[in-house]
């Protein structure tokens, strides 16, 4: 049981871990690099987006795990519309 959960979860939390690492690499070079003088130019953009998406995704994996693949159940408040059903 815990060789099982450790081999599931591990994986997704070390990806976690290494998107982090990314995203914080990325922001170094951002704000380690020479200032712009003017509009920032596409690289700048680049770094800035794969900093936060990295740390975003890095740590909702860190922190939930194989949790990131729990089913969740909508309250028909928040569907907007009658959910379809297959097979009608």
């Amino acid at each position: 049981m815990i060789t099982t959960l450790f081999t599931r979860d591990m994986p997704i939390r070390a990806a976690g871990l290494a998107l982090i690492a990314v995203a914080a690499v990325s922001l170094r070079l951002l704000f380690d690099g020479p200032a712009p003088h003017g509009a920032p130019d596409l690289a700048s953009f680049g770094e800035a987006a794969l900093g936060f998406v990295g740390a975003c995704l890095g740590l909702a994996l860190l922190f939930l795990g194989r949790h990131v693949h729990d089913e969740i159940t909508v309250t028909s408040p928040w569907l907007g519309r009658t959910p379809v059903v297959s097979g009608r």
